[in-house]
Formats: C-alpha cells, structure tokens, sequence
C-alpha cells in the first residue's frame, strides 16, 4: 500500500529538485506502509480475547466439557489475530506511545539506509511518513537542524499529519517541500559546485508501482 501515486510520487520529486535549484540542501521523502508488525498488540488481543469467549462460555454454560470451552478459547484468539491484523482495527488499538516509538526508529534507520547523513555540507534532510500509524518524522542533519530548531519541525509535522488526514498527502507534503526550501535557501544557499548527491524519487512502495 502506498499513499502516493506513481503520478503523485513524480510530482513530489520535481518538487524536491525545484527546491535543491537553490540550495544545497538534499530532501529525501520516504514512506512504509507500517513501521512494525506489532506483533505483541495483536497477541495481547488474541489472548484477552480468547480469555473473555472462555470466561462468558463457562459461565453461560457450565456444564460444557472442558474441551469445548478451550476449542472456543482457541478460535476466539485466532479470529481476534486476524482481526487485529486490519489496519484501522490495529491502527485504533495500537498505544500512542508505541506507534511512536516504532516510527521515530523506522525514521532514524531510514536516514541511516538513503545516506543523509553523508551529503557535503550535512544538509540532509527526511520527510518520513508511516502510512498505518499517520505519523511523521522530519530529520534534519546537524547543518539544517541548527537552522530550524525544534519548533520548526513540530510545526512542519503538524501541518503534514493533518494533511496526511485529510486525504491530502501530495499537498501536504509539497508545501513542507517548498516551506524547507525557503529556510534552506536563505540559511544553505546553492554553492557555484552544488550536485545533487542524492537521488529525487520518493522513496518505498511508489517507487515500485
């Protein structure tokens, strides 16, 4: 699953390398469908689930063999897997503080992954969003973070969740694009010998569509 169109993922890349014209920033955006399986949440469902169906078995019907009440247990866990497995079921159970630690991890290995820490002027920057848990993390290499500071980034991060909420994900992010191309170009203007040192494309599932 993407949030992007191959059409939209096009349109975010020329938008990146507008941005890169004037300033020696890289802008890299990168997008998973989850940040984790969460298995544990969903097992943690399966058991309770399967606890309660044994519970209200045995009390409804108590002379039900034993057999019987642990056959029930044991398809209410599987059901309650596999339900927990849907993505606005496990979206709506997952722990906030979870959810955000699993995507602040994904995020920091995905800078790691595209190079960002590595460009000439460390003016690496990553839009990353993780599509189940609507969230996302914008890193910026020590060159641009000193620059923007954290204010910066929440702000820029609230604007993009509520457009990744809106069904406005291409939006949302071209005007982060355009919003980190303004500071970048006054506080990281293009140098005479600039290159592009990383790739445009958006980054996971779009790239593959």
């Amino acid at each position: 699953m993407s949030l992007f169109s191959k059409a939209e993922a096009e349109r975010v890349a020329v938008v990146v390398g507008e941005v890169e014209q004037r300033t020696a920033g890289e802008i890299v955006v990168a997008e998973v469908p989850s940040s984790d399986d969460y298995g544990e949440v969903r097992l943690f469902a399966a058991v309770v689930l399967g606890l309660l169906a044994a519970a209200g078995t045995h009390v409804g019907w108590p002379a039900l063999p034993v057999g019987a009440v642990l056959a029930i247990q044991f398809a209410a866990g599987v059901v309650a897997w596999f339900v927990s497995g849907l993505r606005p079921v496990l979206r709506a159970m997952l722990p906030r503080g979870r959810a955000e630690l699993a995507v602040s991890r994904a995020a920091e290995l995905a800078f790691l992954e595209y190079g960002l820490f590595a460009t000439r002027d460390r003016t690496g920057v990553l839009i990353f969003l993780s599509e189940l848990e609507h969230r996302v993390v914008i890193l910026g290499d020590k060159g641009i973070h000193e620059r923007l500071q954290n204010p910066g980034w929440s702000e820029l991060v609230t604007s993009l969740v509520a457009s990744i909420k809106q069904r406005r994900t291409t939006d949302g992010v071209c005007t982060v694009i355009t919003k980190l191309g303004e500071v970048l170009a006054r506080d990281a203007p293009v140098r005479p010998d600039d290159t592009n040192e990383l790739p445009n494309y958006v980054r996971g599932p779009s790239e593959r569509a």
